[in-house]
């Protein structure tokens, strides 16, 4: 019954955020999947925080998992006060759900999106399209160096679109290398002196993004990461232990809010 009852708000929000018409529609796809029948390989879609539409794969994709959990539980709607937002890094852009919900919140803003996944990264590229010279998509990693990287895909990850981990490309002979930077250095090719607000989503890549020279952490205001695992947190806090900040969360994501080096005494 309680199952029952979280099927039915889910599709209620999302009546609400995409209309009757495309949930009806997203329903017929569903049962003909179930009937055998093939479904689209993709979808159009927009939610009412955007001003245009997005794409989202089909046929074994979790973008409509991803779309949810930024549209329809709205996980990032605790960062929606934050006050003067410029400048935004996304650092793990997936298929540019989570940069398009901030250049729709925040309509002054630039953002630099980062992915390195090749598919990810060429929707990413097309959903981010509409908004012009306001969006920087890079196809890269960041790691704890500049480097190259591989995508890693383990056999359990098949439809799990933002669960590719990437691993130093010396360690792989079967995938194609994609250029890996440290923040600093990506901060840099971005031409950001100061992040308002730097989102993390790198599938526990943290331990090496944090586990060095963090320096560049005086440059952000506001951190919103997702940290997969108690090592990936330990490092993360280790990192930030001469910071203040408010700390929050929402969801699977931690939330740090006014960062600033502490005073000295």
């Amino acid at each position: 019954m309680i199952k029952l009852a979280t099927k039915l708000r889910l599709w209620w929000q999302l009546r609400r955020e995409i209309g009757l018409r495309k949930v009806v529609e997203k329903a017929r796809t569903r049962i003909g999947a179930r009937l055998g029948r093939e479904e689209p390989a993709q979808w159009s879609i927009r939610p009412r925080v955007a001003r245009h539409p997005l794409t989202a794969r089909l046929r074994r994709s979790s973008d409509m998992d991803v779309f949810e959990q930024i549209f329809i539980q709205d996980e990032y709607h605790c960062l929606r006060d934050l006050p003067e937002v410029a400048r935004i890094v996304d650092l793990g852009a997936n298929v540019g759900y989570s940069s398009v919900y901030f250049l729709n919140c925040f309509p002054a803003a630039r953002i630099v999106a980062v992915e390195p996944d090749p598919q990810n990264y060429a929707l990413c590229v097309a959903n981010l399209q509409p908004y012009g010279a306001r969006v920087t998509v890079l196809q890269g990693a960041v790691w704890s160096r500049c480097t190259t990287m591989a995508g890693s895909r383990s056999p359990m990850s098949a439809g799990n679109d933002w669960r590719v981990r990437m691993v130093e490309a010396a360690d792989r002979t079967d995938a194609a290398e994609i250029p890996a930077w440290d923040v600093e250095t990506l901060l840099a090719k971005a031409d950001m002196s100061e992040v308002d607000l730097l989102k993390i989503d790198v599938e526990g890549a943290e331990v090496q993004v944090f586990g060095g020279n963090c320096h560049w952490l005086d440059r952000v205001k506001n951190l919103c990461i997702e940290l997969h695992g108690p090592e990936c947190e330990r490092v993360f806090f280790q990192a930030l232990k001469d910071y203040e900040f408010t700390l929050g969360h929402s969801g699977e994501l931690t939330i740090c809010r006014n960062l600033r080096r502490k005073v000295q005494a």
